[in-house]
């Protein structure tokens, strides 16, 4: 109905809430910093909301919270002077630059499936929109969706920049326990990621979102995994996840691409 609306809100003790309003009838919901929003999604459905991001030196973790049901969830940046905002609405794998998919009550609160944006991360942006669509399938799905920044330090304790031709050393300390690195490849040459192991046994898991979603996997921690073929995307992330298979396990880690430069630090392999 036309004309001028009031909306009144009165609290009965300190809150911090967000109101949106929007005219559409498919709204884009806006969401702000630390703010979580809850949200009931049909079947077979896409609900898009944006977050636009000012602050540099920070990481940005994006965290679906399903209580119910199961959603994906895609996120993908958008610039307003020279992007057309329809064409970046992501719904899908393809249209995405960051994913987590198959997010239920039962997994979403482990650490890969959050999604962790890096300020190193070649498609980080500032002063521009993080544009994200949550999309549901066979069932209806109960959800908070929340957008937060962190220190780089923080954030680094669940996920670890792996930068092509570095070497890192992994360090488990317990049986089960997992850590993730994230890189990107800088051109269509065939990489490798190489394991070298120091003690015990490991197994490594690649893909582009999460560790159900594995596109490569290999068991004992002493072989190297190659990425070719279509496997090659120079605009997604990857994801490197270890797993100790034993008590405890150290091994270094590197990703290597044809003309990279391999850093060695003194005393580690």
């Amino acid at each position: 109905m036309a004309g001028y609306w009031i909306i009144g809100v009165y609290g009965k003790k300190n809150t911090t809430f967000q109101i949106s309003i929007a005219s559409a009838d498919d709204p884009v919901i806006q969401l702000a910093d630390g703010l979580g929003v809850k949200h009931h999604q049909n079947p077979y459905s896409e609900i898009y909301f944006q977050y636009y991001h000012l602050k540099s030196g920070v990481d940005i973790e994006i965290d679906l919270s399903v209580s119910s049901g199961s959603a994906d969830l895609y996120v993908t940046t958008f610039n307003s002077t020279s992007e057309d905002f329809v064409q970046r609405l992501p719904k899908r794998e393809d249209e995405a630059l960051w994913l987590s998919e198959g997010i239920t009550s039962i997994n979403s609160g482990s650490d890969d499936k959050h999604i962790i944006v890096m300020q190193n991360d070649r498609n980080y942006c500032t002063d521009c929109y993080y544009v994200i669509g949550v999309v549901t399938h066979e069932t209806q799905a109960s959800y908070q969706l929340q957008v937060r920044t962190l220190l780089a330090e923080k954030s680094g304790e669940s996920t670890h920049l792996l930068r092509l031709g570095q070497v890192k050393i992994v360090k488990l300390n317990a049986l089960k326990n997992m850590t993730r690195f994230q890189f990107m490849l800088d051109s269509k040459e065939p990489a490798v990621i190489v394991p070298t192991l120091i003690t015990g046994r490991v197994k490594l898991f690649v893909s582009f979102s999460d560790q159900a979603n594995a596109f490569a996997a290999e068991e004992g921690g002493s072989n190297a995994i190659r990425i070719i073929g279509e496997r090659i995307q120079t605009e997604r992330n990857y994801y490197v996840f270890v797993e100790a298979l034993t008590a405890s396990a150290e091994l270094s880690l590197t990703v290597q691409q044809q003309h990279s430069i391999i850093t060695l630090n003194d005393g580690q392999p």
